[in-house]
């Protein structure tokens, strides 16, 4: 049977090593933190003033509507380089619903 005192010691020690590794990770984090990049402190002094609903949702769209024209771009210029078709896409989408129950 073990006495109170040295199970709380065991627990005292398990709790220091938790701690330690815990620390040990946060150091870690920070030490591989990267810096605000140019256009990351832009935005942030850009939005120092509180928005309201509709204009963070109007950014939002702006955002998402910028980024989705750029993948929209990228997938564009691939489908032009590997010379794939609307045909390549429904074949594709085709097999994919032949295995895919849904």
């Amino acid at each position: 049977m073990t006495a109170i005192g040295e199970f709380s010691g065991d627990c005292e020690q398990s709790i220091a090593k938790t701690l330690l590794s815990c620390t040990n990770i946060t150091e870690l984090r920070m030490e591989h933190a990267t810096k605000l990049n140019s256009m990351q402190l832009f935005m942030i002094k850009l939005f120092e003033k509180q928005l309201n609903a509709r204009q963070e949702a109007e950014i939002k769209t702006l955002l998402t509507d910028y980024f989705a024209k750029q993948i929209d771009d990228e997938v564009g210029q691939i489908w032009k380089e590997k010379g794939l078709s609307q045909e390549d896409l429904d074949k594709v989408l085709e097999e994919h619903h032949k295995r895919t129950p849904y």
